[in-house]
């Protein structure tokens, strides 16, 4: 018996033929490997860096490995529990040799067993990436021995398995409970009664209470420990479990191992129990299901005359393509569902941000300033998390039939630019909302709302440009299901090459609001205040045009026919 699923070996070779048969495309596979290798060094850096300075805000006592390693997990069990459920809900209903896969000579449990492998291995470089250079430092940083090296690793990987099995089973039992004609619906209205939930419990109560000002207490810091040793969280006994290889109490480790693997086989058996009870219904409900409403192609067209009138046929063919296959895909209303319900979390956090009390005007001056760069940044952060998943991977969306349009009457560059055209209106819409809903959280001036609003529209040509060109370079036409696409390394170079862009409008932008407001407008009508907004405005624009052209004509040349 092989140890390797069958349905894996596929995916193997496929790897292996892109990194040593596929000539330049090995090259930028190695290239990425190299920028990841870069990033993870930095992650391993940093985390170092901040537990010295978590120790030096602790007054010198010593910080218990518990609370930052439980904050690591948790947030690493999100980021991984959330995209399981949609891979799995492509790798189970929507990947497109479903058919061929089923009628194979296989039994349920290689089935089930190849399909869970393939869900891990497109979300583990989440756990590659963010999680073992961030282990490695608390390790050295704490001066632990052998057993931390050797067992913490397989200590994560079963956290790992607890997260991705949780994902699968939501999968299926989505698939077999929701509505046939409402699922996406009732996909949405989930997910924004979750973000009311988790805003509620962030209330608690008391909604006066100030965030920063309780996480920047060192008491607090100190109390953490002991109000999280009684938590159920896998992340907290996960972390438990890491303290305890870090202190070299081998008898409290092999306890938290022997309670993850146990949880790992409970959570195995039910998921093949919950494949056997529902898997062939919840089949038969997705590709069964009644769409809640039709887009019929001829009505869709003129509809798009009337939209852009003033663009070409091949133009509005494009885009009216790119809407219709966004309406037909229910991994793509899931995470929608879920990056607005980030958005609406993340409005909600700045009503806590006020100025600090009794404190000059200076000083005030210089906080509100942090905090509209703050909003610019963390909102053009949740648009490249947009772009991420939705324009990245509009180029491979094309599959196995991107032979049809290079045959077109289109040249590459005008397909990119019809695409780039087709996502820049609606991520401008969302990004709007963010940055005047932030702008206006922090009661800043209208001209300054204004701007903000002026400065999220512009950087989104830039963000929608690196994720249409990007995505044409690291382009991969051969994919099962869609969901394959947002969660390789090519998307996570994306979002790397986007935080950097972002840092690079930020230079512009913050000389534009330190300015406005701290140097005082002494001419009649506002005229330097307008010179400011609109100097700041221009030179973020040239360089997002820049990034633009560079971006799509990259992405062009990626794609001509060698």
């Amino acid at each position: 018996m092989s140890l390797v699923p069958v349905l894996l070996k596929p995916r193997l070779w496929a790897i292996k033929n892109r990194w040593f048969k596929s000539g330049r495309n090995g090259l930028k596979e190695l290239g990425a490997v190299i920028f990841s290798s870069l990033m993870m060094w930095g992650i391993y850096a940093g985390t170092k860096s901040a537990l010295r300075d978590l120790d030096r805000t602790l007054q010198g006592t010593t910080v218990d490995p518990t609370v930052p390693l439980g904050l690591l997990l948790a947030a690493l069990f999100v980021m991984i529990v959330i995209p399981a459920g949609v891979s799995a809900m492509g790798a189970f209903f929507f990947a497109r040799d479903l058919d061929l896969t089923l009628s194979a000579p296989l039994n349920p449990r290689q089935f089930l067993m190849g399909k869970t492998c393939d869900v891990g291995i497109s979300v583990s470089w989440m756990l590659c990436i963010f999680g073992l250079p961030s282990l490695l430092a608390v390790g050295i940083f704490y001066s632990s021995g052998p057993l931390y090296f050797v067992g913490a690793p397989l200590l994560c990987l079963a956290f790992f398995s607890v997260a991705v099995l949780i994902g699968m089973m939501a999968a299926l039992l989505f698939a077999a409970i929701a509505p046939t004609n409402r699922g996406k619906q009732l996909c949405v209205a989930l997910i924004f009664l979750v973000v009311g939930v988790v805003v509620a419990m962030l209330r608690g109560g008391n909604g006066t209470t100030g965030i920063p000002a309780m996480l920047a207490s060192p008491d607090l810091l100190k109390k953490l420990p002991q109000s999280i040793s009684h938590s159920w969280l896998p992340s907290i006994h996960c972390a438990q479990g890491l303290t305890a290889l870090l202190r070299g109490q081998t008898t409290d480790a092999l306890l938290v191992f022997s309670e993850f693997f146990a949880l790992v086989a409970i959570l195995w058996m039910s998921l093949r129990a919950l494949f056997s009870k529902l898997y062939d219904q919840g089949l038969s409900r997705v590709h069964t299901a009644a769409p809640f409403f039709r887009i019929h192609s001829r009505s869709s067209q003129q509809v798009a005359k009337w939209i852009f009138p003033f663009a070409s046929s091949p133009t509005r063919a494009v885009v009216t393509k790119e809407y219709k296959i966004f309406s037909r895909d229910l991994t793509h209303t899931i995470q929608l569902g879920m990056l607005l319900g980030i958005t609406f979390v993340y409005l909600y956090n700045y009503r806590f941000l006020t100025g600090p009390a009794k404190a000059s005007q200076e000083v005030l001056n210089i906080w509100s300033i942090f905090l509209l760069i703050s909003n610019i940044a963390l909102g053009a952060l949740v648009v490249t998390s947009i772009c991420s998943r939705f324009v990245y991977p509009s180029v491979s969306m094309e599959g196995t039939a991107f032979w049809i349009v290079q045959s077109a009457p289109i040249s590459l560059k005008d397909l990119l630019k019809a695409k780039f055209k087709s996502w820049l209106t609606p991520v401008s819409l969302i990004a709007g909302v963010i940055f005047i809903s932030g702008a206006m959280a922090l009661n800043a001036d209208v001209p300054l709302v204004l701007a903000s609003c002026a400065a999220g529209i512009i950087l989104c040509h830039g963000l929608v440009a690196l994720g249409i060109g990007i995505g044409a370079v690291f382009s991969q036409f051969e994919w099962e299901h869609s969901t394959q696409l947002s969660m390789n390394l090519g998307s996570f170079i994306f979002m790397l090459v986007s935080m950097f862009f972002v840092l690079l409008n930020l230079v512009p932008l913050g000389l534009m609001f330190g300015t406005y407001v701290l140097v005082p407008d002494e001419s009649e009508g506002g005229h330097f205040s307008t010179f400011v907004l609109t100097g700041g405005l221009t030179v973020t624009y040239l360089i997002n045009r820049l990034a633009s052209w560079w971006a799509l004509s990259a992405g062009a040349r990626a794609l001509q026919p060698k």
